[in-house]
């Protein structure tokens, strides 16, 4: 049963739930939408990738009205975030925030006591987010012949409203 988020921007509505099935066009739109940390091959994930994080971690889905507008996933087997991304139309509304907190949770309900997050190196819409959410960058990548920052946030204590799902 999906639940509210607390803590969240006022005149939120939305809610955290474990996606199903039938999302995976929607989230796959989304995925494909994206403006910055653009998928260059998008054969690289498959249909099987998505699949397993669907069946064992779960991928978490924003959904308002009906309308799935964003959604996260968490690596339990080596505690990185495989997946953040929110529609374009409805970045900056603290949704990313909420459904990193999710993915920080499942990593450590996993039992890992911190998660790592590859993203753009200047990717503007995370540069603040990263900050406020005390995630430090701790190295970079190789990753589509550019190098790419390593984020890892410690899962010490639950100090995100949303966290608490």
């Amino acid at each position: 049963m999906p639940r509210r988020v607390p803590g969240l921007k006022a005149g939120m509505a939305g809610t955290i739930r474990r996606a199903r099935p039938e999302d995976h066009a929607r989230i796959t739109q989304i995925r494909n939408g994206v403006t910055e940390n653009v998928l260059r091959d998008p054969s690289r994930v498959t249909v099987a990738d998505y699949k397993w994080f669907e069946k064992n971690p779960g991928v978490w889905v924003w959904e308002e009205n009906g309308r799935i507008l964003g959604f996260s996933a968490a690596d339990t087997r080596d505690g990185s975030i495989w997946a953040l991304f929110i529609d374009p139309a409805h970045q900056g509304r603290g949704i990313g925030r909420a459904l990193f907190a999710k993915a920080c949770a499942v990593l450590r309900d996993a039992g890992h006591s911190s998660g790592s997050l590859t993203t753009e190196l200047f990717r503007k819409g995370l540069r603040n987010v990263h900050r406020d959410s005390k995630r430090v960058c701790v190295g970079s990548v190789r990753h589509h012949g550019h190098d790419e920052p390593v984020f890892r946030k410690r899962h010490e204590r639950r100090d995100h409203p949303a966290e608490r799902i």
